[in-house]
């Protein structure tokens, strides 16, 4: 039997080859303009989120950092922890990721109290993982908003909610 790709006006192998060459460097010249920059402060971070390219990982010290807010408007990032358990968003924490294909990984959140929702995802193709939601008090740990698709929430803990935390409203569209 004769291999298909050498029939008449099919691509040769050596085309085939040259072309999925072609195609990994162009893949990897993108990642090789890529930056991970690392920043200790909420305010650092957002500046941060604000002027990062597509494929740049933006890493926040280990520590603690209290009461934050952080809007995470750039599509195609990472946004994790130095280290996974490493930083703890303690306090009052609203975090909006409206951009899509975001990674964000490796926070805890284990003191504090907001009535409303912590991570509020609006965009599309969104990972978060690694992150312990342990006693920490919340209408909401993470909502992920109708019209979105394909986001994913990997790895990650939910407990010891306190009994005290604020109700859900009722009529909305949310997940625990």
């Amino acid at each position: 039997m004769k291999c298909p790709c050498r029939r008449s006006g099919s691509p040769s192998s050596a085309f085939v080859t040259a072309a999925c060459a072609c195609l990994l460097f162009a893949l990897r010249a993108t990642d090789a303009g890529a930056t991970t920059i690392t920043v200790s402060s909420i305010a650092a971070l957002q500046s941060a989120i604000n002027g990062a390219a597509a494929g740049d990982v933006l890493v926040l010290a280990d520590g603690t950092y209290l009461n934050n807010t952080l809007t995470i408007g750039t599509s195609n990032i990472t946004v994790r922890a130095e280290t996974p358990g490493g930083v703890r968003l303690n306090g009052t924490n609203v975090i909006k990721i409206t951009g899509s294909y975001v990674t964000f990984s490796g926070f805890q959140f284990t003191s504090g109290s907001i009535s409303g929702v912590v991570i509020d995802v609006r965009g599309s193709h969104d990972l978060l993982t690694q992150l312990n939601f342990n006693g920490y008090s919340a209408q909401k740990y993470i909502v992920i908003q109708d019209g979105t698709q394909y986001n994913e929430i990997s790895f990650s803990n939910f407990e010891n909610k306190p009994v005290s935390a604020p109700a859900e409203t009722t009529g909305t569209k949310r997940f625990d």
